[in-house]
């Protein structure tokens, strides 16, 4: 029976690793499906976590309520067996994975996607979620078993890692080596083997052929176990939403000025997954002791980094961000490892975790955005981490509220003395000595209190908040929406949109010279030669994606521009002639459909237009479903005869010309590449920014215009070799992002 014993042991943390590591897996391959119907939002994916968070909170409700029912008395752990069978097999049901339908204009987009995740992967996930947690049990407590503590906690070392390596498998295995079809397929024959394990090691467990003489083992351990004060089920709950609230902070801020794709998705809520597998190991206790000291260090770097603006060398910053999560997040949960309970009292500790983990990330994904003009939610889960890590409170006193309020003061009298400083920060144009100063007196002002953590998460706070309300009384308007944080702000002297750290526009503010495009859409830029060249012919136009509406100025008397945006905000700031004004200036008919691009264009009758634009991948949160085979076959179908379709693929950390490259010749297309990455000082001192665009067309005459060198040339000479083989093709069912990384 010993070696039965352990190989049962074997089994069910295998059988808890799969589980967990499929359910893991599921999430980035959701999302990614969701994608196309929200225009690559990132809001996406922090409504997935969210979905998944409170899956886990009624998978968990589900296990203990189980577990209490198979301890009520003799041959009802059999039963409680039997029930959980019948949980595994209803998703079979409703497999393979499938997602249909799409958000209205006017539904609320986190609802919308709240219903579709719950209809697509409910089911599935609520019985996947509950094997860890019931395993764990019944290994503790099953048929005479002793509920020891430790070793049911060491199988939640092995969900997690299990969670890690699901994680991890997505972008770096699945996503470019399979189809999404084929995802759901495997994830489908994947879940019934993890269904298949989890009823052996619970017939293997339970052995309901054994004799019924100590069944009631696991009610004795319970009554041995102790009730569990409603303080400390308090205090689980708030160590488990810090770190929840502090990871998707991080991912939203990472995912504001680098890709929203499942790689940088992951990165975060992997740290995350470690310090959970960490805290509860053996070395837990020290490890966690060491990152709460580090807190401090970690808070007053990320003070600094927000106060400069820092954005570049990203790798750099986001390491910052990413040894913030990971040291609060070991903290915290090192700090629960310590208070778990007996193994009798497992499914309910976790049940509070999980009640934890949905508070934070609800607060993420629903309050905050609502509350908040900016991302503030950020330094407020790093504090409220720093906070609570403190190994003991401050005492009130006279000096600790001087220092205190003194990186506050610091920070207005340095934004009233210098406010050109201050606007210059805001787009990370000032100069590195300026934005230091800026930062650095009151980072320094704040580090006299690096022993006195509480306090100083409270500095750190304050000084945060005031800068929070000193951009937003810099800047000209600013608005945040489910797709992101907008700011129109006085730049160099031109009224500038930005989304994050990425440009969308920008326009100067004198009658004179505020009908020429500026940033990408300058006359002298390919763009500017596209409608140069059309001239008249250019009547029926329609521009995939607003920003300040600067491609409008191209549209003459008669002309008649359909302009398709997905998010409101972009729509009041572009029509708003005190922010920009060339919509208003426009002589051209001007009719705006909000909504996905892609799906809106569906709607326009076949041949309706002249020109068609897809200015919708400069930030870098790019829509992935706006640029595959199937849509631009779409867009085609849209084209009058001689028409031409044009791609804007100036991007920071993404390489689309080959992607676009490979969908032209896989349709027998014919395609320039206008380069424009070469501008002179001149010109950048009068507003024009590089860019790249492609010109697609049917037929090779119909790019006759756009033929001449430097600017143009062939797009297969200007993809970069050995980047990308030559013939990749984005599908709607398959896209590699990874490969189009700028190393």
């Amino acid at each position: 029976m010993g070696r039965i014993g352990s190989g049962v042991k074997w089994l069910a943390a295998l059988t808890i690793f799969v589980a967990a590591a499929w359910l893991f897996g599921v999430q980035p391959m959701v999302a990614k499906m969701l994608l196309p119907r929200l225009g690559g939002a990132p809001v996406v994916w922090n409504t997935t976590v969210v979905f998944f968070q409170a899956a886990l909170l009624l998978a968990y409700a589900y296990a203990h309520a189980l577990t209490r029912i198979g301890r009520c008395g003799e041959g009802r752990a059999w039963w409680a067996v039997g029930v959980h069978a019948a949980v595994l097999a209803l998703p079979l049901l409703v497999l393979p994975i499938a997602v249909r339908g799409a958000a209205s204009a006017d539904e609320p987009v986190a609802w919308w996607l709240l219903l579709t995740l719950t209809t697509a992967v409910g089911l599935p996930t609520l019985a996947i979620a509950a094997t860890s947690p019931l395993v764990q049990h019944w290994m503790a407590l099953g048929r005479g078993g002793r509920g020891t503590g430790e070793a049911a906690y060491r199988l939640y070392i092995a969900s997690n890692a299990g969670s890690l390596v699901g994680l991890a498998a997505y972008p770096l295995l699945i996503e470019p080596s399979l189809t999404l079809t084929q995802q759901t397929r495997l994830w489908s024959w994947g879940y019934g083997g993890c269904a298949l394990l989890t009823l052996v090691v619970c017939v293997l467990r339970n052995r309901p052929w054994a004799p019924r003489a100590v069944e009631e083992a696991s009610v004795s351990a319970v009554a041995l176990a102790g009730p569990i004060e409603w303080r400390t089920r308090g205090r689980w709950v708030l160590l488990a939403a810090v770190p929840a609230s502090l990871s998707l902070a991080v991912t939203t801020h990472l995912t504001t000025d680098l890709a929203a794709f499942p790689l940088l998705w992951v990165v975060p809520l992997a740290i995350y997954l470690v310090t959970f597998m960490v805290a509860f190991s053996r070395r837990g206790p020290g490890v966690g002791a060491a990152a709460g000291r580090l807190l401090p260090v970690l808070l007053l770097l990320v003070m600094l980094v927000t106060l400069m603006g820092a954005h570049e060398p990203a790798w750099i910053v986001a390491l910052f961000h990413l040894a913030a999560l990971a040291s609060g997040g070991l903290a915290l949960h090192a700090e629960l490892a310590e208070s778990k309970p007996a193994a009798a009292r497992l499914t309910e500790f976790y049940l509070w975790l999980a009640l934890g983990g949905v508070l934070g990330s609800a607060f993420n994904s629903f309050v905050a955005p609502a509350v908040f003009s900016g991302t503030t939610e950020y330094p407020l889960a790093l504090a409220a981490a720093c906070a609570l890590a403190a190994t003991r409170a401050a005492r009130f006193s006279r000096g600790l509220v001087v220092a205190l309020l003194a990186p506050v003061a610091a920070l207005i009298v340095l934004a009233w003395a210098w406010p050109a400083a201050l606007q210059s920060t805001m787009a990370g144009s000032a100069s590195f000595g300026s934005r230091l100063l800026l930062a650095g007196v009151p980072t320094l002002l704040a580090y006299t209190l690096m022993r006195r953590p509480v306090w100083l998460a409270a500095a750190v706070m304050l000084a945060l908040g005031a800068h929070g309300v000193l951009l937003t009384r810099a800047d000209l308007y600013r608005d945040r929406t489910v797709f992101g944080l907008h700011r129109v702000a006085m730049i160099d002297g031109r009224r500038t949109l930005l989304h994050g750290s990425t440009v969308h526009g920008s326009q100067w503010p004198d009658a004179a010279r505020r009908g020429i495009p500026l940033a990408y859409y300058h006359p002298t830029g390919p763009i500017g030669q596209v409608f140069a060249a059309l001239g008249p012919r250019a009547r029926n136009i329609a521009l995939v994606g607003l920003g300040t509406g600067a491609l409008a100025a191209y549209g003459g008397p008669g002309a008649t521009i359909d302009l398709y945006e997905i998010d409101g905000s972009v729509v009041r700031i572009a029509q708003n002639p005190r922010l920009f004004t060339f919509l208003s200036d426009s002589p051209a008919t001007q009719r705006v459909f909000l909504g996905d691009g892609r799906l809106r264009l569906r709607e326009a009758a076949d041949a309706a237009y002249d020109v068609i634009v897809i200015d919708a991948f400069s930030s870098d949160a790019i829509p992935v479903h706006l640029l595959t085979r199937e849509a631009v076959a779409e867009y085609l179908v849209k084209l009058a005869p001689g028409g031409v379709l044009a791609l804007h693929l100036s991007n920071r950390h993404l390489d689309l010309v080959p992607v676009a490259a490979g969908i032209v010749g896989s349709l027998g297309l014919h395609a320039r590449l206008g380069d424009d990455t070469d501008v002179p000082q001149a010109l950048l001192e009068e507003g024009k920014q590089p860019s790249t665009w492609v010109v697609v067309a049917r037929d090779e005459a119909d790019l006759a215009a756009w033929s001449a060198p430097p600017m143009w040339r062939g797009i297969w000479r200007g993809m970069r070799r050995g980047l990308v083989p030559r013939g990749v093709v984005w599908t709607d069912d398959f896209s590699n992002i990874l490969r189009v990384w700028r190393r």
